[in-house]
């Protein structure tokens, strides 16, 4: 197989497309719309391009105001496809849909594509769209014989392109992987339910974009204190922080369940001394309640941190925390 992410030789047998992957007899093409004209939608439709067994097209309304953007023309070129205004026409005889389009919409720009589907392909969500809202997009899908799934993005398409990492959930998920592992895409599935898959997302971001918002207390506060370039350095040169996140999670988390206490007495202080500079220490604040609330769901007589693992933490920590008062 050629190196993920590369074009595949027409000749290579293994990158051709499963006949049926829409789960009727096929024909070994495959007609892929993209609705919206976004990252998503370019990145992926510049990587398809060359395939010779897939048709890439693409959907924005004719009132858009990403068509009067003054790199339009770049995107259009990039891509390689000009998007048509006629959603019908765009949707009619498509096997596979895109719908890469803000969360706000997501419904409407589903019901709007189902009547024109005619019951056959597959309709793939990757929107940032609640799970409960994708539940129910679903539920719809079903109801006019629509194949959903629920598709969500652990990266940036700009940056990873068709190899972003991708978790898909819903009934018909099994056909997008196959499609997509043809494609050479990073696909893991969650579950046969919609919505599982961008639920996964979003309690991953209690970490990435936790984060996010971290960094961005830290480097003020460092500002107010003139030490970025210090409190960079020395956390970027940190043995504990050149570790895989298995391995933090591994080590974080038999020490708090021995010394979360003092560390939320720590970030207490570290609160104050933001409050001091002038700012409100958010994120210091809500580690410390966490940490706070570790402390008093551990048992007393927790065993040495290396007798036990992470897993091991957690399930007590919820054990206690559903039987204390």
């Amino acid at each position: 197989m050629a190196p993920r992410g590369e074009p595949a030789a027409a000749a290579d047998p293994d990158l051709r497309p499963p006949t049926g992957v829409m789960g009727g007899p096929g024909t070994g093409q495959v007609s892929m719309c993209f609705l919206g004209f976004g990252d998503l939608a370019v990145s992926w439709a510049a990587a398809l391009r060359d395939r010779d067994w897939i048709t890439v097209s693409a959907y924005l309304p004719a009132d858009s105001a990403s068509r009067h953007h003054p790199g339009w023309d770049d995107r259009v070129m990039r891509a390689g496809v000009s998007p048509v205004d006629d959603l019908a026409a765009a949707v009619d005889g498509a096997d596979v849909l895109i719908a890469a389009v803000p969360a706000r919409v997501s419904p409407a720009v589903a019901s709007a594509c189902f009547p024109h589907m005619g019951g056959s392909g597959l309709y793939v969500d990757p929107s940032p769209a609640a799970p409960n809202v994708k539940s129910d997009i679903c539920r719809a899908a079903s109801e006019q014989g629509v194949s959903y799934v629920d598709l969500a993005l652990l990266g940036t398409v700009t940056m990873s392109g068709l190899e972003v990492p991708l978790l898909a959930a819903g009934p018909r998920a099994d056909s997008f992987l196959e499609l997509g592992r043809r494609l050479g895409m990073s696909i893991t599935k969650v579950s046969d339910r919609a919505g599982d898959a961008t639920r996964v997302k979003l309690v991953r971001s209690v970490y990435m974009k936790g984060r996010d918002a971290l960094i961005v207390e830290l480097l003020i506060a460092a500002n107010l204190i003139g030490a970025e370039r210090v409190l960079v350095d020395s956390i970027s040169a940190a043995p504990g922080e050149q570790v895989s996140f298995a391995e933090l999670v591994d080590r974080v988390l038999p020490a708090l369940a021995k010394h979360a206490e003092r560390r939320a007495d720590e970030l207490n202080d570290t609160g104050a001394v933001l409050r001091e500079l002038g700012l409100d220490p958010i994120m210091v604040e809500a580690a410390e309640r966490r940490l706070r609330w570790m402390a008093d769901h551990t048992a007393a007589d927790t065993p040495r941190s290396e007798q036990f693992s992470a897993v091991d933490v957690v399930a007590g920590l919820l054990g206690r925390a559903r039987t204390d008062p």
